[in-house]
């Protein structure tokens, strides 16, 4: 316990004002109190007041306690005279957005020798937060001893501690800096910090920030803030960099950040608007895998019967503003690998928006943007994508067993739906959208006798291939699809449905060297269709409908 530090002559009956002027002097605050003094001597001397508040001169109480307690040293109180080693403030409520901390730290503030003070079953609270339970000790620098706080609460149900020492307040209450150390625990997550501390001005923390967390989305929610599905956990949350920090935010250079087994690097900064977090940055990654934040979103969006009906939450985006400059080596979503790419995320208002300005792609580049936005419940979905000479066999290899059609991809596409799940979406697409192969090859396209007449024995050489598509409720009109090859030339049209994720097309082929044409037809799903022989001349999807009819009679 701290030597004695503060005495002050106490007239007989006078305890009461005694104990207040030496909890002015050691704030510098203004003290009221409601209740008189009780001096006990059995089993230690102890100077009792109840229903004490605090506040700045002219300001309303930051502080209401429940019962000051004083531990005067017994001989000098037998004298007539206080002095203090230790108050303990007990079932204090205390509002830190309102405490007066700068006129403890601040040029001509109080940093002297003074009591120590306790927190004994105190209520700290800052906005909305609030950590129950507090028990804390507060050690005033002097003789050689630093200034520190450290204490445990309960905030959200679960534990929470910390630590800090100043080791040269007074620098710090000269306008200098000083040196300065904190750590913070709960909710899975340890925070440390170590740099140092200034005021003029306003206070101003520079210095090693480190922090870490099991699960950030179990963090987050523990901090009250919106978080990703359990599907996202965000896991393996780290983060190092050189932070400095004042009333304006947090800024954080030279960064390391490690979450879901990637790791970037860069820079960025932290702060409040509008009541809700603000995030920009600049980061670089090797390796980038989207299925975590994707999921965390849509999950399942791509199930292997359809498309998911689970419904889209964007309400982890509406607590947050994020504008974050991207560049990765790689880029991985499901199957799908994108080599380098430089991308734009933006956060407001509950909204997404992803804009790709070049991204290596299958030996080809492609970009776009894609934008998710809420609305009246649901989710509007808007997608925008170029692509210039993607090796389509590649592309396709990743996700299908057999491409059917190979060769040099440019395309051109923008759609647009609106719904609450990924199906939902799907089925109300509309839009517009181009494509054409170069050098590639039909490759499976049928093994029928009638076809080989044409040439065809199974693959064919493609010179190019060309197909425009309108979009609507989430059905693509296909028309002028042309394939021309070295044995012979298509013309095709027809629909492809989305939802369905099957493709039914009909037209003609024409033998390069021949001079009649045969009408074929393509159908079955988008990933595997077949060319076949169209002799009826029929619509191939009323007669694949027809074709799966239940025969009468069994």
């Amino acid at each position: 316990m701290a030597a004695a530090s503060l005495a002050f002559r106490v007239p007989p009956d006078g305890a009461e004002a005694a104990l207040l002027d030496a909890v002015r002097a050691a704030t510098g605050l203004e003290v009221a109190a409601n209740g008189r003094a009780q001096i006990e001597l059995l089993p230690t001397p102890r100077i009792l007041i109840s229903a004490v508040s605090l506040s700045q001169s002219g300001e309303p109480p930051f502080a209401v306690v429940r019962k000051v307690v004083g531990a005067p040293e017994i001989g000098a109180l037998l004298a007539g005279r206080i002095v203090l080693g230790e108050v303990t403030l007990d079932g204090a409520q205390i509002a830190l957005d309102r405490a007066p901390l700068g006129s403890l730290f601040g040029p001509g503030g109080v940093m002297r020798d003074a009591p120590e003070i306790r927190l004994t079953d105190a209520r700290l609270s800052f906005g909305a937060g609030v950590i129950d339970k507090v028990e804390a000790g507060l050690s005033w620098a002097g003789g050689g001893r630093p200034f520190s706080v450290s204490g445990y609460g309960v905030y959200e149900s679960r534990p929470v501690e910390l630590a800090v020492t100043l080791s040269d307040a007074k620098a710090l209450s000269g306008g200098e800096a000083a040196p300065i150390r904190a750590r913070i625990e709960g909710g899975g997550a340890r925070l440390t910090f170590d740099g140092t501390a200034r005021v003029d001005g306003g206070p101003h923390f520079s210095g090693d920030l480190r922090a870490r967390a099991a699960s950030l989305r179990e963090t987050l929610q523990w901090l009250g803030l919106p978080a990703p599905r359990r599907t996202s956990p965000l896991t393996g949350f780290s983060l190092a960099g050189r932070a400095s920090a004042d009333r304006k935010g947090v800024a954080i250079a030279d960064a390391e950040l490690n979450l879901e087994g990637g790791s970037f690097l860069g820079a960025g900064r932290v702060s409040l608007m509008h009541g809700r977090p603000s995030v920009e940055a600049t980061l670089d990654a090797s390796l980038i895998d989207l299925a975590p934040y994707i999921e965390g979103i849509a999950p399942a969006v791509n199930e292997t019967t359809g498309w998911s009906p689970k419904r889209l939450d964007l309400r982890p985006l509406a607590g947050y503003d994020l504008d974050l400059r991207l560049s990765a080596d790689e880029v991985r979503f499901g199957a799908w690998r994108l080599g380098a790419t430089a991308a734009t995320l933006a956060i407001s208002d509950g909204a997404m928006d992803l804009s790709v300005g070049e991204a290596d792609a299958y030996g080809g580049v492609v970009g776009g943007r894609f934008s998710l936005l809420p609305e009246h419940g649901a989710t509007r979905m808007r997608l925008q994508a170029a692509s210039t000479d993607v090796d389509l066999g590649r592309a396709l290899a990743d996700i299908v067993a057999q491409p059917w059609l190979t060769g040099a991809l440019t395309s051109d596409f923008s759609v647009e739906g609106v719904g609450a799940s990924a199906a939902e979406i799907v089925s109300t697409l509309s839009g517009r959208g181009s494509a054409r192969v170069v050098g590639g090859a039909l490759e499976g396209i049928g093994r029928s006798k009638t076809l080989a007449l044409a040439g065809l024995r199974g693959s064919m050489d493609v010179d190019h291939a060309s197909a425009k598509m309108t979009f609507s409720r989430g059905v693509a009109d296909i028309d002028d699809f042309a394939i021309a090859g070295e044995d012979a030339a298509f013309t095709l049209s027809g629909d492809a449905r989305l939802v369905e994720r099957d493709v039914a097309l009909r037209g003609f082929v024409r033998p390069v060297d021949g001079t009649w044409t045969l009408p074929v037809k393509v159908v079955g799903p988008l990933d595997a269709p077949k060319l076949r022989p169209n002799l009826t001349g029929r619509d191939p999807r009323g007669e694949a409908q027809r074709t799966d009819a239940p025969k009468s009679g069994g």
